[in-house]
């Protein structure tokens, strides 16, 4: 199947979850014998200089980049306030952009369009026009979801009114597009009832995201004495999560152990973190190699709050072995079994107990990990999620 792929940004350096998304999901296509021309917003913040992308990235497909300056700017937020649209999504739509698309479909004939996430939407009133041919979006998140809980968790009221205006701007317009495509392959499959649930009665594939694993089945499962938290630190959730682990669990996990150690990982690490002085709390900052940092490392909390979609790092930590003590919200989208695969905390005493427990008894953290893996591998095979593809767009086809 010819496939046209738009992207918000580019699917490497693989150092999040976000581009460890993307490229399994081209990989994926590319191991299923599918032709795809991968258009993509070469965005101010994940910038890549083409001629630094490995060979083995390339070959995924017919790569064409454009260029885009998306950076927020407090002058920016300020002039959108007297605007319609969301400042979330207008950053990634610029005109110029849909004459490369245009004379893509033109010359390429795609067969079915695949918008990668929200960001994407803005293009398709403008892509159909151009074709009737299903146009399909790969939804990561419900957004406007994650941005209406940040603006209840932010305590500046300032701040959490800007949110607030955001967040319902942007579900306004999240609900206009979304209805607009012919499908949706949902991440998650509370986020395909949640589209319902908002009136969105479109076909949806649930189509979570898959991985390789890199020879993780043949790693050693062990677990040090100490808990940590890794992540893409600039996102809002992520801080949120880490925040409510420091003000709320962190005192009482201490108050019973002091030499105990919680480390915090991920990239674009905020300065209010990388400043923090607190008893038993280290700041790593970016780690080079995620997977074998996980791999020597304690178990893994993950103290979410908010955010919706899947957490592809907690899949990753699953395949690695790794006991993990998280909140419902971090494992939405992940059906895997509590108290066998991981461990269930949705409240501070309940992380207090967990961490204490699995920090004390390494033994029992192995087979949780052991369980953990055993799912991870099974469930997230790839070219096994990517292969529902062909079915769900002819299935659309014949309507």
């Amino acid at each position: 199947m010819k496939i046209l792929q738009i992207f918000p940004r580019f699917p490497w350096p693989i150092k999040d979850g976000g581009a460890l998304a993307f490229y399994a999901h081209l990989k994926g296509l590319k191991d299923n014998q599918h032709e795809v021309v991968a258009v993509v917003l070469n965005t101010s913040k994940h910038r890549v200089n083409w001629n630094d992308v490995p060979t083995h990235i390339k070959e995924l497909a017919e790569f064409h980049l454009f260029d885009i300056d998306n950076t927020i700017s407090a002058k920016g937020a300020f002039i959108n306030l007297f605007q319609q649209k969301s400042y979330i999504l207008s950053r990634f739509y610029v005109k110029a952009f849909e004459n490369v698309l245009g004379d893509l479909i033109q010359t390429f004939k795609p067969e079915v369009i695949i918008f990668e996430s929200l960001q994407t939407a803005a293009y398709l009133p403008f892509v159909k026009t151009c074709t009737p041919v299903p146009c399909l979006l790969r939804s990561h998140n419900i957004e406007f979801s994650i941005w209406q809980a940040q603006a209840r968790l932010e305590k500046n009221a300032i701040k959490a009114a800007y949110l607030k205006l955001q967040a319902a701007r942007l579900k306004q317009e999240e609900i206009l597009l979304t209805q607009s495509f012919d499908g949706i392959l949902a991440i998650t499959q509370s986020d395909a009832l949640q589209y319902k649930q908002l009136g969105i009665q479109l076909p949806s594939l649930y189509y979570p995201v898959g991985f390789y694993p890199r020879d993780a089945s043949q790693l050693p499962i062990s677990h040090q004495a100490k808990v940590f938290h890794l992540g893409s630190m600039d996102w809002m959730p992520n801080q949120a999560a880490v925040n409510y682990f420091l003000a709320e669990i962190w005192p009482l996990v201490q108050t019973e152990n002091k030499k105990l150690c919680f480390e915090i990982a991920g990239r674009n690490m905020p300065e209010s973190f990388l400043t923090l002085n607190l008893p038993g709390v280290k700041v790593i900052g970016e780690v080079e190699n995620a997977d074998a940092y996980m791999q020597h490392n304690g178990v893994l909390v993950i103290p979410l709050l908010s955010g919706s979609g899947m957490r592809v790092k907690v899949m990753e930590g699953m395949a690695l072995g790794k006991c993990i003590i998280s909140t419902s919200k971090g494992m939405e989208g992940i059906e895997a079994v509590p108290g066998k695969q991981f461990i269930l905390a949705n409240t501070p005493t309940e992380f207090k107990t967990a961490i204490l427990y699995y920090t004390t008894n390494l033994a029992e953290a192995d087979k949780i990990g052991a369980e953990a893996r055993k799912f991870a591998l099974e469930a997230f095979q790839n070219q096994k999620i990517v292969s529902q593809l062909n079915d769900f767009v002819n299935s659309l086809i014949k309507k």
